[in-house]
C-alpha cells in the first residue's frame, strides 16, 4: 500500500510542526471506524483524523466540518484519558507504519499521568490503542487474542507486530545495491511498498534513500497512488502542498457520505411538514365554517321552544339528547368562539409550514451542485436550526465565513448563492444597490448577482448561472428575471432570502453546461 513506513516517517515530521505541545481539546467518533481529534495548537484548532477502516486507513490533519457524532466505550475511554492533554511526542515504531503520540494529562490524585496512544496501519489488523505508562493496554479499538503472533486485550502488556526485516541505512546499503527485484526490496527491508521498492530498485546508485527530500505526489498512471517522494516516474503527476491535503484527497470519499447525510436530514424534514400541512389543513377545513355554530345556537334560541327541555333534534338539527336546548346552543356557542379564535393561529401554522417545505425542497434541488464549502455552510445553517448538534465549545468571537462562488470576468465579478445561507448573505449583505440580481422566473433557485459593466455578455452569463443553479437546468429557453438590488425587498415574516422584486426584465437563456462547468 502506498501508506508505508517511509511515509509515515515523512507525516511524523509533518504532524510534529503542527501538533506538538498542543492540547488536545475534544475527541469525537465521526464513523464506526473513524476518530476526530481537536487539538489547540499556536493560536490555532486543528483536526487530527484517525480512519482505521482497512481499504482506507491513514491518519491526517483535516479541518473539514464533521456532521456525525457516534458514541462508543472505546470512545469514552479515549475522552476519559485524553481530553485535556498535551502532546508531548509523535514518534514512530522503527520503520514501520506504527505511529505513537506521547500525552501527558493531570490527575487530580495522582498529578501528571502519561499515556501513549498507537496507531498501527496493518491491514485488517489496524489498530488504535491507548496505553499507560508501563506500556500496559487501557483499551483498544480492535481488541483480540493470538497465541502464535500477539494478543490485544485490556490490561495486557503491549509489544509491536514481530518483524525480521532490516531497517534500511548507511550500514547495509551494499545489500540495497546487490538486491536483483523489487520484490527483494520490499521483502528484505521494513516500511517499503511495491512502489518504493521500484523506485529504490531503479535508482539505487544515484539516491541515499535514509536522506530523501519530502515532496507529496499523486501519481495518476494505470493506476492511482501516493507517496511522501518524488518516485521519478514518467506517469501524470499532481503535487501537494502537504501530506496531509494529500490524503485527504485521496480519500476523500467524493462528498458523498456528508450529501446523503444532509439528503436524509431534508427529506425527514419534508416528510415531517408535509404531514404537518395536512393535519393543519384538515384543521383548517374543520374550523373554517365557524360561523355555522353561531347560526346553529341563534336558531334554537329563536325556535320559541322551552329552553329547559331535552330533545335529540330541533327540525334540522341533531342535538345532544342528554341536555337542555339552552346548554346545546351555550355548547355550540363555545364551538363557535373555540374555532373563530383558533382559525388564524392554523393560517399563520400553515403558511410557516409551506415556507420550511419550500425551503427544504429548494436546497435539496441544488444539492448536486454543492462542494466542500457549500456543505459546510448548509451545515451551519442546520446547526442554527437545531437540525445537526451544535459543538459544545465554541471559539469565542469566531467570525463564521460563509462561501459564494465568484466568477471573475475582465470588467465584471459575478456572485452565485447555492444555499439559503448562501443567499441570505449574498442579496443582503454582500450586493451593492446598483448591482444586478437575477434569479428563475417562478421558482426556486439561486441568487446571482452581477457586479461591474453591465453589457449583453455579462448579463447572459449571470442568467445562465441563474438557470444552472435551478431546477429548470436541463430545460431549454430558461426564463431568468433580472433587476437591480435596490428593487429587491425582504417578505416580512419569511426568512431574508424569500423576497419580492419589481422593476425587473427576463431574459431567455440556453444553458451552456461546458462554459458554467468550467468556473
Amino acid at each position: 500500500m502506498s501508506f508505508d513506513g517511509y511515509f509515515m516517517k515523512a507525516l511524523i515530521l509533518e504532524l510534529t510542526t503542527v501538533l506538538k505541545h498542543g492540547r488536545i481539546k475534544k475527541i469525537t467518533q465521526t464513523a464506526k471506524d473513524a476518530f476526530v481529534f481537536s487539538i489547540y495548537n499556536q493560536s490555532k484548532e486543528h483536526n487530527l483524523s484517525f480512519d482505521l477502516n482497512p481499504s482506507s486507513a491513514h491518519l491526517a490533519i483535516n479541518n473539514q466540518v464533521f456532521i456525525n457524532e457516534q458514541k462508543s466505550q472505546f470512545l469514552m475511554t479515549l475522552k476519559k484519558h485524553l481530553e485535556s492533554g498535551l502532546i508531548k511526542n509523535i514518534r514512530q515504531h522503527q520503520l514501520d507504519r506504527v505511529l505513537l503520540i506521547d500525552i501527558q494529562s493531570f490527575d487530580p490524585i495522582f498529578g501528571p499521568t502519561f499515556k501513549t496512544l498507537v496507531f498501527e496501519v496493518m491491514g485488517r489488523s489496524t489498530n488504535l490503542i491507548l496505553l499507560d505508562q508501563d506500556d500496559f493496554i487501557i483499551d483498544a479499538y480492535y481488541k483480540h487474542i493470538d497465541p502464535e503472533r500477539r494478543s490485544v486485550v485490556n490490561q495486557a502488556k503491549f509489544s509491536f507486530f514481530p518483524s525480521f526485516k532490516l531497517m534500511l541505512d548507511e550500514s547495509n546499503y551494499d545489500l540495497l545495491l546487490a538486491m536483483d527485484s523489487p520484490k527483494a526490496i520490499s521483502n528484505q527491508f521494513m516500511g517499503v511498498s511495491n512502489e518504493l521498492a521500484l523506485f529504490f530498485y531503479e535508482h539505487k546508485y544515484q539516491i541515499k534513500p535514509w536522506a530523501l527530500q519530502v515532496s507529496p505526489i499523486l501519481y495518476k498512471g494505470k493506476k492511482t497512488y501516493y507517496h511522501a517522494y518524488d518516485l521519478l516516474t514518467d506517469e501524470l503527476k499532481q503535487p501537494y502542498d502537504s501530506l496531509s491535503e494529500l490524503l485527504n484527497d485521496y480519500y476523500q470519499k467524493d462528498d458523498a457520505g456528508k450529501k446523503d447525510q444532509l439528503s436524509q436530514i431534508m427529506d425527514n424534514q419534508i416528510k415531517k411538514y408535509e404531514q404537518k400541512k395536512i393535519n393543519l389543513t384538515k384543521d383548517y377545513d374543520q374550523n373554517k365554517d365557524y360561523e355555522t355554530y353561531k347560526n346553529q345556537a341563534d336558531f334554537i334560541y329563536s325556535s320559541g321552544m322551552d329552553l329547559k327541555q331535552k330533545r335529540g333534534t330541533l327540525e334540522h338539527l341533531t342535538l345532544d339528547e342528554t341536555k337542555s336546548l339552552n346548554e346545546n346552543a351555550q355548547f355550540l356557542y363555545q364551538r363557535y368562539h373555540k374555532y373563530k379564535k383558533s382559525l388564524e393561529p392554523i393560517k399563520n401554522q400553515l403558511a410557516i409550514t409551506e415556507n420550511y417545505l419550500d425551503y427544504f425542497k429548494d436546497i435539496k434541488s441544488n444539492l448536486s451542485f454543492f462542494n466542500q464549502s457549500d456543505y459546510n455552510d448548509l451545515i451551519e445553517e442546520f446547526k442554527q436550526m437545531g437540525l445537526i448538534k451544535k459543538d459544545t465549545k465554541q471559539p469565542k468571537n469566531k467570525k463564521k465565513t460563509t462561501h459564494l462562488l465568484t466568477i471573475k470576468q475582465a470588467n465584471a465579478t459575478i456572485f452565485v448563492g447555492k444555499s439559503s445561507l448562501q443567499n441570505d448573505y449574498l442579496t443582503h449583505e454582500v450586493a451593492h444597490s446598483n448591482d444586478l440580481w437575477f434569479h428563475v422566473t417562478q421558482g426556486p433557485g439561486a441568487h446571482v448577482v452581477l457586479r461591474g459593466e453591465k453589457d449583453e455578455e455579462n448579463i447572459r452569463l449571470a442568467a445562465m448561472l441563474a438557470a444552472y443553479y435551478s431546477p429548470f437546468r436541463e430545460s431549454s429557453s430558461v426564463a431568468v428575471d433580472y433587476t437591480q438590488i435596490r428593487n429587491i425587498k425582504k417578505i416580512k415574516g419569511r426568512p431574508g432570502y424569500y423576497v419580492t422584486y419589481t422593476h425587473q426584465k427576463t431574459i431567455y437563456i440556453d444553458i451552456n453546461k461546458e462554459l458554467i462547468e468550467s468556473f
